[in-house]
């Protein structure tokens, strides 16, 4: 959708309703007029809910105590077909979150599949689905491939409308990331490990075309980075990466980025690719394990940033971590040494070379790495954050800046964009379970997943995973949108990944139920597209354009955005925020200091602010939902002294999590030696 001739929010708000006029929407397209206005909002997923998981429907306010009518203490879910009332509950208060008051309709214990709409006195939801595999059957394809294909640029050929003018290294084809003309190292590196998940985990459940297209899609963004290794004779730089080699013809800057950050997360991402095209494309195979083994050997060599990686044009490095860090030292200076965000990475690819090669070099320096970041963890259960601890601090020798789940800049910060994945961790106990340092690793992902991850999405309604974390007097906390230069819709993504991750090592099906909310906000329980900047009322909307019942898509994209996409989303601040003296020593306007609600899609003057399409956002989306939807598998094996002999094993299924307790059983099987 083209919104960039729309003035006011209330125009654009009707039009989305009319391009997005799917039959089913009638029923809240009825009320369009009234939601703007009505004293509490009715907020819903816009695509769907499984049945065997945490549903819910959320009331949202600015009063504390709504006129009478409005809700009730009780809802209905209701068969759209036949009206019948196949659920009723109560409707709980939540508290005051953002600025708001918020209320609960859970009715998790439906199990019944169908269409169904909610409602408690005079609000009324739209119709939803609740299915199995209903994020992958609502157009996943769309969001995954038909959008990547549509971003696939033809270099200095290609005359559409924000395309014209840019271009790669020759030879070299992409899909262009974002609104603007960039295909950066991570955006590409998200698709790609999105779309090998997707092709693993959910590839069954496509046609075999469609599986053509996943690995075409996967080869195109990994031959991309490959492509994008440094060659240099100065050792301190051969084997890095461009940020980007799509780059505008006219401002190059972007193509002049090479970060540590760069090196070990291409590093990963190439082992990761070289194991799963092992099978499918051994040549290329063989190639990415040489880039994944030369950018190593890049990071172990210089185990630190350089004066060069911090020259750039513009001077606004310090200004940016002293606000993104809340850091108020006037004097402070981008350490050399390696940040949590370099290491974990660089932890995860040396164990996938480890496992590739069984070179005990390779598993050295991930134990080493794994050291440091353990070392980082904030473990002090007397003083928590909201009675959360187990997250990670940032820097070495700096025990008050936290990692933050999303720090996107200019320059020197670019690519600072995956949530906090302990991956790595994961993989050395498994590729090491007996080392003497195994039980520090398993307590370093328990305190992580235990003590902060899922507490830490008990601190909001939504359940969803925190972007930031301060201890400040007066700013601390944990905090969901404060986030700059832009949204970050790809955090609900990664969360789910990640969550999912942590479950099924640590195997506690709880995690799941934290999952799921992180694609449920890009699906539309979100906190709802607001009715103005001084925001009163909300609409339950998705974050993928044209992909829901109702949807809120890009705005101001350079190139004409294609459905599927998915926008930066809600922020603390204004996008692209960075006010203050570029002089660091100046500078006092942190991002903590702002209030912590969803804002950033309107403008003080009620317009539209800028909110790109990002392939990083919608990739993470698919990442989720291919960890999120993929089937269980169960093997059974029996050992005797180390060896496996033949047993008949009788297997009790039995789930901690009360939405699965459905599929606890007994079943008999027998094994084997093979």
């Amino acid at each position: 959708m083209n919104t960039m001739g729309l003035q006011g929010a209330s125009i654009w708000v009707f039009s989305l309703l009319l391009l997005a006029c799917l039959p089913a929407f009638a029923r809240a397209a009825s009320g369009d007029a009234l939601w703007k206005k009505s004293p509490v909002s009715i907020l819903e997923s816009q695509i769907g809910y499984h049945p065997r998981n945490t549903k819910h429907v959320y009331l949202r306010s600015l009063q504390e105590t709504p006129p009478e009518g409005v809700f009730a203490l009780e809802f209905s879910v209701v068969n759209a077909a036949t009206e019948e009332t196949v659920f009723s509950g109560k409707v709980e208060s939540w508290g005051r979150k953002w600025g708001s008051y918020w209320w609960v309709l859970d009715f998790t214990p439906l199990r019944t599949t169908g269409e169904f709409y909610v409602k408690t006195g005079s609000l009324t939801s739209s119709v939803f689905k609740v299915e199995d595999g209903v994020f992958q059957k609502t157009d996943l394809g769309v969001i995954a491939l038909d959008q990547l294909e549509h971003r696939i640029h033809k270099g200095l050929d290609d005359t559409r409308a924000g395309i014209k003018g840019k271009y790669t290294r020759p030879g070299v084809r992409i899909y262009m990331d974002c609104g603007s003309p960039y295909a950066e190292l991570e955006p590409v590196g998200t698709c790609v490990y999105a779309l090998m998940d997707l092709h693993e985990k959910l590839g069954d459940r496509f046609p075999e075309k469609d599986r053509k297209r996943m690995i075409d899609l996967a080869l195109l963004g990994a031959d991309y980075v490959a492509a994008s290794q440094r060659e240099s004779d100065d050792p301190l730089k051969d084997g890095m990466f461009f940020h980007s080699l799509l780059v505008n013809a006219n401002d190059t800057w972007a193509g002049n980025i090479f970060t540590y950050l760069d090196a070990a997360y291409g590093m990963a991402l190439m082992a990761r690719a070289s194991s799963f095209f092992q099978k499918i494309d051994p040549e290329r195979s063989a190639r990415y394990l040489e880039v994944s083994k030369k950018a190593w050997r890049l990071c172990t060599h210089r185990p630190y940033h350089t004066e060069d990686d911090f020259k750039f044009p513009h001077g606004i490095q310090e200004t940016f971590g002293r606000c993104v860090y809340n850091i108020t030292d006037k004097d402070w200076k981008r350490p050399k040494t390696l940040r949590t965000r370099d290491r974990l990475p660089f932890i995860q690819g040396s164990a996938l070379l480890y496992e590739i090669t069984r070179e005990e070099m390779y598993l050295s320096k991930a134990i080493e790495s794994a050291d440091a970041v353990a070392a980082r963890q904030f473990t002090d259960w007397r003083n928590p954050i909201e009675g959360c601890f187990g997250n990670f601090y940032e820097f070495e020798g700096d025990d008050r800046s936290f990692f933050i789940e999303f720090a996107q800049g200019g320059h020197w910060w670019e690519g600072n964009v995956e949530a906090c994945n302990l991956e790595g961790f994961m993989h050395l106990l498994r590729l090491a379970p007996d080392h003497p340092k195994a039980a520090a690793w398993l307590n370093v992902i328990r305190t992580y997943g235990y003590s902060y991850a899922r507490p830490a999405t008990t601190r909001n309604p939504l359940g969803i995973y925190p972007v930031a974390c301060y201890r400040d007097p007066q700013h601390g906390g944990l905090k969901y949108f404060q986030n700059t230069l832009m949204g970050s819709s790809c955090l609900h993504g990664f969360s789910t990944k990640n969550f999912m991750q942590l479950g099924a090592f640590l195997r506690d099906s709880r995690f799941q139920l934290n999952a799921i909310a992180g694609v449920n906000f890009i699906a539309g329980l979100n906190p709802g597209v607001p009715n103005a900047f001084q925001d009163t009322a909300w609409d339950a909307r998705s974050l993928i354009q044209g992909v829901g019942k109702s949807w809120f898509g890009p705005v101001g994209d350079l190139a004409p955005t294609a459905r599927g996409s998915v926008p930066n989303g809600f922020s603390a601040a204004p996008q692209f925020w960075l006010h203050g003296d570029k002089d660091p020593r100046n500078f006092t306007n942190f991002i903590a200091y702002q209030e912590d609600k969803p804002a950033g899609l309107i403008n003080a003057g009620g317009g539209l602010q800028f909110n790109e399409g990002w392939i990083l956002h919608s990739h993470a989306y698919v990442q989720g939902v291919a960890h999120l939807e993929a089937p269980y598998t169960l093997c059974v094996t029996v050992e005797e002294d180390g060896r496996r002999v033949a047993a008949e094993v009788e297997v009790v299924l039995k789930e901690n999590a009360p939405p699965h307790t459905v599929y606890r059983k007994t079943l008999l099987s027998k094994t084997g030696p093979e």
